[in-house]
């Protein structure tokens, strides 16, 4: 699979800078490291307009499967790298450990609740607008 991806990196070259240069990413949990780390590298490397992967990039969000095709040798060929990197990054946001900000599909979980505060400053005007009662008393009645 990982190879047809790779054969297709001079289309997802087109649109992939731009995407990188908008998404903001926030790691639920530490584990993301190396990943967040080749993301700020590769945005570096298109704002530079760098071709050329520097020496001692992050490897750790590969796979062992299929770090043999990215690293030959001790190099590290780009098409390769950077195609396992946006692979990772959708897998990551799919299974939750990303999230995308501003993003109601990849948001955040926590995002979609309102805090105890804030329903306390809403709350009248809430039940107002949706012509239910506001007090569990007149719940039955309703």
């Amino acid at each position: 699979m990982f190879n047809l991806v790779t054969q297709r990196f001079s289309y997802i070259r087109q649109f992939s800078p731009a995407l990188l240069r908008h998404l903001q990413l926030i790691a639920e949990d530490n584990g993301n490291g190396s990943l967040l780390e080749a993301m700020n590298l590769l945005r570096q490397l298109n704002d530079q307009n760098k071709r050329k992967l520097p020496e001692g990039v992050p490897l750790g969000f590969i796979p062992r499967k299929i770090r043999p095709l990215i690293q030959n040798d001790g190099t590290v060929d780009k098409p390769g790298w950077e195609c396992a990197l946006l692979t990772a990054v959708r897998d990551q946001i799919k299974s939750g450990n990303l999230s995308v900000k501003m993003s109601k599909r990849f948001g955040r979980f926590d995002d979609f609740f309102v805090s105890p505060d804030q329903w306390e400053k809403t709350r009248e005007t809430f039940f107002k607008r949706a012509g239910l009662p506001s007090k569990p008393a007149e719940v039955q009645g309703f």
